[in-house]
């Protein structure tokens, strides 16, 4: 599992338009390649987030496929949460599935 924090700078993770940019190239990438026609057997998917042992909420968590390990465009969906106030997340997907894809996964941690 590789874990990415964007950015960071004084004012938090991440700045809004980076985010706004981000979300929609992510978007355009689960249209084109992620999603189609097939079915996608998801199995449940949930988590806590904590830093120094402390919950961490309003966090934005991506689980993209990366069932050969070349870290390219993910072959299935994407899936993604928001963290709670006591850092408790569960992941769907885009288009309303409930869990991930079982397997390796690139993932993506964002501050809201």
């Amino acid at each position: 599992m590789v874990v990415y924090l964007f950015g960071k700078t004084s004012k938090g993770f991440m700045s809004a338009r980076r985010l706004t940019i981000f979300l929609g190239l992510l978007a355009v990438v689960s249209v084109n390649f992620g999603c189609g026609n097939k079915v996608y057997n998801l199995v449940p998917a949930k988590g806590n987030i904590t830093v120094d042992g402390k919950p961490v909420g309003d966090l934005m968590i991506q689980f993209m496929p990366d069932i050969d390990g070349t870290s390219k465009l993910p072959e299935g969906p994407t899936s993604y949460a928001i963290s709670d106030a006591q850092g408790n997340f569960e992941l769907k997907t885009y288009d309303g599935g409930v869990g991930a894809l079982p397997g390796k996964h690139l993932v993506t941690v964002v501050d809201q």
